[in-house]
């Protein structure tokens, strides 16, 4: 039943290196930014724009979170993705915040969201003379069922809209009792083209993402029985990954940073704009990311950013 193709991707679907495997959540990420998150629970700001998410100290074990994302008002929204847990992840957090916090010098809100069977994990660590606090979300606590039903009659009356996009990429996380999880993957893959464009590729990415690394190895192999699907996730990891390695990183910088000083201060003088977005050093547009959060105004970022 397996093309030739699809044959060939579910076979290396395991190995797929660990930097492929962050795609996914590059393309959460990029999902988050605008959208509110209330319907899941997260009362949040819609952030503004997707932060650097590795950690500059090689004495951390993981040196990449899931998902960092801008709010508007100069803190950071870190979201961690877990399918169990262990007694040592809110210490492993606690210091991955301990860095964001060094790097960004703003104030963070750490979720860590669990799929699969979790239903209870401890929210808190008391170590003496420092305490720590993050906010449990239990996907397996969502009715994915009647999400899935709801999302197909929208998306046969009139189409799916942008803030529909979170839904489906978490559909495959989500509690079912009617469907497979390699069935929920598929159906959400479909309904990924009900959604607009400018969501779509961001969406289907982090659906087979998800499916790859949260489904047993058969199930994610039955998904990878539709070819169509498969080449689609041979050509979005092989995008991502180039788009990680090339324009994509500078342009994407130099874009986070008018975002957030334009979210900041407002309208932002031309010739400002156009020295962010010359700039293709990614070490100096990372230090002005920071200093846009920092600044106490655009006149400060100016000065501290030696323009």
């Amino acid at each position: 039943m397996f093309s030739n193709h699809a044959e060939a991707v579910a076979n290396t679907a395991a190995d797929i290196a660990p930097q492929s495997r962050d795609i996914v959540f590059r393309h959460l990420a990029t999902l988050l930014v605008g959208r509110s998150l209330r319907p899941l629970g997260i009362n949040a700001l819609p952030a503004i724009a997707v932060l650097p998410t590795d950690l500059p100290d090689v004495s951390v074990r993981a040196r990449v979170v899931d998902c960092l994302l801008a709010q508007p008002d100069g803190s950071q929204l870190h979201l961690e993705f877990q399918s169990t847990f262990d007694q040592g992840d809110l210490a492993r957090f606690l210091v991955y915040d301990a860095h964001l916090y060094e790097r960004h010098g703003s104030p963070i809100r750490t979720v860590v969201t669990y799929t699969g069977g979790v239903r209870e994990a401890p929210s808190s660590l008391n170590a003496g003379c420092l305490r720590y606090q993050v906010a449990n979300l239990y996907l397996s606590m969502f009715d994915g069922d009647a999400r899935l039903a709801a999302l197909k009659r929208r998306a046969v009356a009139a189409g799916l809209d942008a803030d529909d996009a979170l839904d489906v990429a978490l559909l495959v996380l989500m509690r079912h009792n009617a469907r497979r999880p390699f069935e929920v993957a598929l159906e959400a893959a479909r309904l990924t083209e009900a959604l607009p464009s400018e969501t779509r590729r961001d969406c289907l990415a982090a659906v087979l993402g998800f499916s790859e690394r949260y489904l047993t190895e058969p199930e994610f192999a039955r998904v990878l029985e539709v070819d169509a699907l498969a080449r689609r996730m041979s050509e979005l990891i092989a995008e991502g990954e180039a788009k990680g390695r090339a324009e994509g990183e500078a342009k994407g910088k130099a874009e986070d940073v008018l975002l957030i000083l334009a979210e900041r201060f407002g309208d932002l003088p031309q010739d400002l704009a156009e020295r962010v977005r010359h700039e293709q050093d990614l070490a100096t547009l990372t230090r002005w990311m920071v200093l846009a959060l920092r600044a106490a105004t655009l006149t400060d970022f100016r000065y501290e950013s030696g323009g």
